[in-house]
């Protein structure tokens, strides 16, 4: 059985429960994947604030109203695969922001360490919420076929599936938790998937001006979005 990892204890992965029945697998692996992010930004909340400017990478249209929803009076921008090849520094007309967030993105990177050092170059903090374990297709190393490449762990650990060490990176995690996935039908019961959140720090981050206004404590919002769906995340 794979499990999560607290600290150098571990506990096992158990499937999270849905607050309504009638929803369907991928809107609720939406909801915890948002729920993990909310959780975080719950442990970053005294080192994030002020955040007037937002980064989103490759968001869909959830992502865009989940972040919307934390930073009402932010400016926030998008940009996909085509706008910025992650592989490649951002182009000039991407400005510098306080926060980036990739759901589900570096998954696709054959480089993360090329990524996410591109994306800190632009953003002072980067939240991804990502995956550590999850099978996508029927045949070993069970990735999708939709270019998925990587996975990823905070300890070096055996593995079935390419997995990238974040101890490795030269900027590692300053936040990090891993939670039960919601199994499609390539999990059976005793083998869920995990997800994982992670936070980083940028060094080398240009501050840009910042518009004036009271600095605000986000725990209020934070804590309004990850109390509706708290009961789905697994403890670590």
């Amino acid at each position: 059985m794979n499990r999560l990892r607290s600290g150098d204890a571990s506990v096992p992965v158990t499937e999270p429960m849905f607050r309504k029945a009638s929803m369907n697998k991928v809107q609720a692996l939406q909801q915890v994947n948002h729920a993990a992010v909310a959780r975080m930004l719950c442990l970053l909340e005294d080192e994030l604030s002020p955040v007037n400017s937002v980064l989103l990478l490759s968001p869909n249209d959830d992502d865009v109203r989940f972040v919307k929803s934390l930073f009402p009076h932010a400016l926030i921008s998008s940009l996909y695969e085509s706008d910025w090849n992650l592989y490649d520094p951002a182009p000039d007309y991407v400005t510098c922001f306080d926060t980036a967030f990739a759901h589900n993105v570096l998954m696709y990177s054959k480089a993360p360490e090329v990524w996410i050092q591109n994306i800190l170059r632009v953003s002072r903090y980067f939240v991804a919420q990502d995956i550590k374990y999850r099978k996508r297709s029927s045949e070993a190393p069970y990735l999708g076929r939709d270019r998925d490449e990587t996975r990823y762990s905070l300890t070096p650990e055996t593995c079935v599936q390419p997995t990238f060490d974040l101890m490795e990176l030269p900027n590692r995690p300053i936040q990090y938790f891993e939670y039960a996935g919601i199994s499609n039908e390539y999990h059976l019961a005793n083998d869920p998937p995990i997800h994982i959140c992670m936070a980083f720090q940028s060094e080398t981050y240009n501050q840009p001006s910042r518009r004036p206004g009271p600095r605000r404590r986000l725990s209020s919002i934070f804590h309004g979005v990850k109390r509706i769906f708290d009961s789905s995340l697994t403890k670590v």
